[in-house]
C-alpha cells in the first residue's frame, strides 16, 4: 500500500485564487507513484470557492475541505495579536496550530502557506526524518539581515537568531505534538501573558518549540528579497510578507505567473495585478515594515517582563 504524503493549508476567500496556484504547482510536481491528500482548513469560504477548488483534484491528488472548529473563538483581533484586514496577518495564521489537534487520526503533516509556488515534490519532504523533534521548518534568513529583528528574537522571543524558523512551511509530527498537548499549552501562554508580538503565530511556535526543531535546507521555503541572487532550484518558494507577485514585479515571479495562465482564477488574478496602484502602495508597504522595525526595537530596548523570553528563559513557564 502507497503511503499517502498529507498537505495542509490555512485559507479564506480572499486567498482562495492564490492558494489554487499554490495547489496547481504542487500537483505538476507529483510523482505518480505516490497519494497525496491536500487538506485546506478555511474559515466561512463561499460554495464557489470550495468547488473551484476541489476541482483541482488528479488521480492520485485527493482535496478535502475542512472548516475549522471552534478553537479558534478566544483569540481576539487586539493589538498584541497584530492582526488586520490588510495582507499581513489575519486569523488563519494560527490555523495550523490546531492542525494536530483537529486531524486526530493523521501521524505527520506538512503545512504550506498559500502565498506559495511548489516546485519540487513535496514527497521528497514529507519523507524527512524528524527523530526527537516536534518539526522541521527552514531558518528564515531575512532576521539575520536585519540588526533589530535579530535583537528582537534573541531578546523577547528567547532564542537565538539563526535558531528562528519562517513558519510558512513546516513538516509537523502530528502525534508527538498532540501528546504534548501542543494546542492547549498554546491557548494557555495566549490567554495568561497575550505576549506582545511581531509575526503572533511564528513566535509563539519558535519560542515554544525552540530545540525539538529539525532544519531543512533553505530550498523549502526560499522567499523573495528586494535585492539578492535567486536560488537556481527553489523547491518552494514563498512570496513573504509585501512581496506578492500579483501585486509587485518581484524575484521568482515566472513561477508564479506560469499556473496563473491555466487558473480558473486567471481573470481575478490579472485584474488585481492590473488595478493595483503599486506606486502608493510600495510607499505604504515601506511604511509598514518601518513600523514593524520600530516595534521590534522598543520591544528589546524597554525590556518589558512580558515577554516570551522572560517567561519561557526564566523558568517562569516551560517549553514544550
Amino acid at each position: 500500500m502507497k503511503k499517502t504524503v498529507q498537505i495542509f493549508y490555512s485559507v479564506d476567500d480572499r486567498y482562495a485564487p492564490y492558494l489554487s496556484i499554490s495547489i496547481a504547482s504542487l500537483i505538476d510536481h507529483t510523482d505518480p507513484e505516490r497519494n497525496y491528500e491536500i487538506n485546506i482548513v478555511h474559515k466561512d469560504l463561499t460554495k464557489e470557492n470550495k468547488d473551484r477548488l476541489k476541482k483541482l483534484k488528479t488521480k492520485n491528488v485527493k482535496i478535502k475541505l475542512v472548516g475549522m472548529n471552534k478553537s479558534l473563538e478566544e483569540i481576539k483581533n487586539n493589538s498584541n495579536n497584530r492582526l488586520n484586514g490588510g495582507d499581513i496577518f489575519t486569523l488563519t495564521i494560527f490555523f495550523r496550530i490546531f492542525l494536530p489537534k483537529m486531524f486526530r487520526l493523521k501521524d505527520k503533516g506538512i503545512y504550506i502557506d498559500c502565498d506559495t509556488v511548489i516546485n519540487h515534490d513535496v514527497g521528497d519532504l514529507f519523507d524527512v526524518e524528524l527523530g526527537d523533534n516536534y518539526i522541521a521548518g527552514v531558518q528564515d534568513k531575512s532576521i539575520s539581515k536585519n540588526p533589530t529583528f535579530t535583537k528582537y528574537v534573541e531578546k523577547v522571543v528567547g532564542i537565538p537568531f539563526d535558531h528562528y524558523i519562517n513558519s510558512g512551511m513546516i513538516l509537523m509530527d502530528f502525534k508527538k505534538l498532540r501528546k504534548v498537548k501542543f494546542a492547549e499549552h498554546f491557548m494557555y501562554l495566549f490567554n495568561k501573558y497575550h505576549f506582545e508580538t511581531i509575526a503572533p503565530d511564528q513566535d509563539y511556535i519558535n519560542a515554544m518549540l525552540y530545540n525539538k526543531i529539525k532544519y531543512v535546507d533553505y530550498k523549502w521555503n526560499c522567499m523573495p528579497v528586494e535585492l539578492g541572487i535567486p536560488l537556481k532550484d527553489p523547491a518552494i518558494i514563498h512570496y513573504n510578507l509585501f512581496l506578492k507577485p500579483w501585486h509587485y514585479k518581484v524575484m521568482y515571479d515566472k513561477y508564479f505567473w506560469k499556473y496563473v495562465e491555466t487558473s480558473t482564477y486567471k481573470k481575478e488574478i490579472e485584474e488585481e495585478r492590473s488595478s493595483y496602484k503599486w506606486r502608493f502602495k510600495k510607499a505604504i508597504d515601506k511604511l509598514h515594515l518601518l513600523t514593524m522595525v520600530k516595534r521590534a526595537s522598543d520591544m528589546y530596548r524597554k525590556k518589558p517582563d512580558n515577554t516570551f523570553a522572560n517567561i519561557l528563559t526564566t523558568g517562569k513557564e516551560k517549553r514544550i
